[in-house]
């Protein structure tokens, strides 16, 4: 028996319920991207200030990023400086190179429990890393911002952060603002980006 100075009727817990947010690619159901985003940055490296924020992103579902695994990391006040991805060598050593989904059958239902992991490879022809992934030449040397050509594929952003495909950076940057605004305080924020589903026809999991 444990014993606290609090009454039972004044302890409280929230349970919050959120969909699964995605498109179905075949039999596997994810977002382009999820990840989280943090008001306060405890490691910042100049130009970047601990209040520009930090957000940890990854291709598909967010358990990579909650998992601990490999995801993009970058202050969206300055989405320009990715230090993981400072140079070839480093880009190869830290971009992700599989990624999660919802198992889904044949009428597109989740089957419950059945979360898969899978390469870029998969990603790539269902279309979906190609809003997100660079490829790296060898005969080069060089990272190139799109997959069109053979190398090696990587999860940079590159198309969304330096090309505008997306404003990620800027609402991500707007919501942690107002969330900090209306908290009072630090705030944590997850989220994720689904490019694939024509506007209107939104495909969620409960």
């Amino acid at each position: 028996v444990v014993t606290t100075t609090y009454r039972l009727e004044g302890e409280k817990m929230a349970v919050i319920v959120q969909r699964v947010v995605g498109a179905v690619h075949g039999d596997r159901f994810y977002p382009e991207l999820a990840g989280v985003a943090l008001s306060q940055n405890f490691y910042p490296v100049e130009p970047v200030k601990a209040e520009d924020g930090l957000a940890a992103v990854a291709l598909g579902l967010g358990r990579e990023v909650a998992a601990g695994g490999i995801c993009l990391r970058f202050s969206p006040r300055h989405p320009d400086r990715i230090l993981q991805m400072s140079s070839a060598d480093d880009a190869l050593r830290n971009s992700q190179r599989q990624f999660f989904a919802l198992s889904v059958d044949k009428t597109d239902r989740a089957l419950e429990g059945e979360i898969g992991r899978y390469d870029l490879s998969v990603a790539e022809e269902d279309g979906t890393l190609a809003a997100v992934g660079s490829t790296y030449s060898p005969e080069n040397d060089v990272i190139y911002d799109s997959v069109s050509r053979p190398g090696t594929r990587l999860v940079t952003l590159a198309p969304i952060l330096k090309h505008g495909l997306f404003p990620l950076a800027s609402i991500l940057s707007d919501l942690l603002e107002l969330g900090t605004y209306g908290a009072g305080g630090a705030v944590e924020i997850e989220f994720a980006v689904n490019l694939s589903t024509p506007p209107g026809t939104p495909k969620e999991f409960g």
